[in-house]
């Protein structure tokens, strides 16, 4: 592979700092709901929070926040945690968690009922 040298040159500090980036972020995408969220170290297996803007070690647990613009997507994954992860906020994530439980279990009722 070849190197392309455009004869710009890279000046470091001029980047942005990363809270810089997420007021930013933030400030263009009034869609962003702030989700924080409690997990048991156990249920991460030693993996990262990707996607995870800030976090608070609280021993055997943490507390994480994430900024969202999908909370059906956010209860999806949620789910893979089943009870090793409490919502903290917002309220309205736990009552989609809920609706995707009530989503599932009527589709696997009618399964039973069909086959």
């Amino acid at each position: 592979m070849a190197l392309v040298t455009t004869g710009e040159s890279y000046e470091g500090h001029n980047q942005i700092s990363l809270r810089e980036y997420f007021q930013t972020m933030f400030s263009e995408n009034r869609d962003l709901v702030r989700v924080v969220a409690v997990f048991d170290k156990a249920s991460l297996r030693g993996r990262s929070l990707y996607g995870s803007i800030a976090q608070e070690d609280l021993g055997d647990r943490i507390r994480a926040e994430f900024m969202m613009d999908n909370l059906d997507s956010m209860a999806r994954w949620f789910l893979l945690f089943g009870s090793n992860v409490e919502i903290e906020s917002p309220e309205e994530l736990k009552y989609r968690i809920a609706d995707v439980l009530e989503e599932l279990r009527e589709h696997y009722s009618r399964q039973k009922v069909t086959s």
